[in-house]
């Protein structure tokens, strides 16, 4: 507000640098790549030349969630690849980044409105339908 109006900043606090769409999609991407790592705000931050709380504010802006919450949904739908492949819950956990398995069903839970086994039964019965009536159709 200060620099519209034809001032400068007060002393001591140094001047946020302009954030091109590139820079926060850049840092998108980065999470998508690295979202098994040990990802934290201020590396995250680090990468746009902007304070956490900066950064923060941007990236809700741009893509609607918080930068914590979208690395949890990149790790929870990579655990669901892993789940629908026959990963055990405890080492998919592991293999997207969370902690354990009980970090991973907490955020599951938050963004599917399911646990982890809950949606395995969920994808495994409309397969076992599909067999079942299969087979009777063959059946004699």
């Amino acid at each position: 507000m200060h620099q519209t109006l034809g001032h400068s900043l007060p002393t001591g606090i140094p001047a946020q640098p302009r954030i091109r769409r590139a820079d926060l999609d850049e840092v998108r991407a980065y999470i998508e790549q690295h979202y098994a790592e040990r990802l934290t705000l201020e590396d995250l931050a680090e990468k746009t030349g902007l304070s956490v709380f900066r950064f923060v504010t941007l990236f809700r802006r741009r893509f609607g969630v918080a930068p914590y919450r979208f690395l949890s949904m990149v790790r929870v739908q990579a655990a669901q690849q892993l789940l629908l492949e026959g990963t055990p819950p405890a080492i998919a956990a592991i293999e997207v980044g969370f902690c354990d398995q009980s970090h991973l069903c907490r955020h599951f839970r938050s963004l599917c409105g399911t646990t982890p086994g809950q949606f395995l039964a969920a994808r495994m019965v409309p397969l076992v339908a599909s067999n079942t009536n299969s087979r009777r159709a063959i059946a004699p």
